[in-house]
């Protein structure tokens, strides 16, 4: 986020596009913590996650969208806006998926304690 901020004054890029975008990337990695199906195991006392076949599936396309993250995002902003709108969406991405799977984590305790 801090890097954002920067490139952002840096680069003198309108606040539209990082913010837009960081929005965007918190969305999209609420969705992306779908990956990892989280259960309460009782014996352990503890959660554990894993994979399921849907997980498999949303982690090949979010891989994929990674690797073509720059290029997704020159489709919609041009020159040095660019760098700054990427990393906003990558930062959102991170948060979003923090926010899922403690979410998660937090709904499967609150369920079986």
């Amino acid at each position: 986020v801090a890097l954002v901020a920067y490139r952002t004054i840096k680069d003198d890029v309108p606040i539209l596009y990082p913010s837009g975008s960081m929005f965007v990337g918190l969305i999209l990695g609420i969705a992306v913590s779908r990956i990892f199906k989280i259960t309460w195991d009782k014996r352990a006392r503890k959660v554990i996650s894993h994979l399921d076949a849907g997980g498999i599936v949303i982690l090949v396309v979010y891989i994929t969208f990674e690797i073509f993250r720059n290029k997704i995002v020159e489709l919609f902003v041009n020159g040095t806006a660019v760098v700054a709108t990427s990393f906003a969406l990558l930062a959102g991405i991170m948060i979003g998926r923090v926010l899922g799977i403690r979410g998660k984590i937090m709904y499967e305790i609150d369920q079986n304690i």
